[in-house]
């Protein structure tokens, strides 16, 4: 939490004690501020979702559904970078709250965003098999460094090639969610290819 309150701290102090501020900082100032605020947000979310116990398990959720709420959510980054989805999905309906599956696939999808080239596809699947259900999220970015792969999910953890200001908290968060709900998630990488996949109770 240091960094952001710093950085937060740090800007606004800088236009206080500008004598010649105007207008223009004022607001420009107070937007960066504003961006900030939002990632302790959903830093802070994070932590207590981290730290919070497991959660009851009587709900359900269409999978095809779930992409849908999600796609709409990122679908401005998509549109930044003329990103096109590809997806082979069936219904299936799977035991885990809906609001619990669109964190996990947000965070797999906007990772995929962050790696893919301008114009790519990224690939959707969703399928049962061996009566388990099987999400897969498929990038073409640069890959996942071979030194990178067996710490991908701990907190905290970022890559030397992390292209954005992240804590390193998505991908934890996403596999508790998806061992909470009894399942796994995988991932298997090579440069030109990265899947992800989430396998649930069927």
């Amino acid at each position: 939490l240091r960094t952001p309150l710093t950085v937060l701290k740090g800007e606004l102090q800088v236009v206080l004690q500008d004598k010649k501020v105007t207008p223009e900082k004022y607001k420009t100032a107070i937007t960066s501020s504003l961006e900030e605020v939002d990632r302790l947000i959903a830093l802070s979310t994070r932590l207590l979702r981290l730290s919070a116990g497991p959660a009851s398990q009587s709900e359900e959720c269409v999978v095809k559904d779930v992409l849908h709420i999600t796609l709409s959510r990122l679908r401005p980054l998509l549109n930044k970078k003329h990103l096109s989805i590809k997806q082979h999905v069936i219904p299936i309906v799977v035991p885990m709250a809906e609001a619990d599956l669109v964190e996990v696939l947000s965070v797999i999808i906007d990772n995929a965003i962050k790696y893919s080239s301008f114009g790519d596809v990224i690939e959707l699947y969703a399928k049962v098999e061996n009566q388990k259900v099987e999400i897969s999220i498929i990038d073409k970015g640069p890959g996942i460094a071979p030194q990178d792969m067996p710490h991908i999910f701990e907190r905290f953890y970022r890559s030397k090639q992390a292209v954005d200001g992240g804590y390193g908290l998505g991908l934890a968060l996403a596999q508790k969610l998806v061992v909470e709900a009894g399942g796994t998630i995988a991932v298997e990488s090579r440069p030109g290819r990265t899947c992800f996949s989430v396998h649930l109770p069927g």
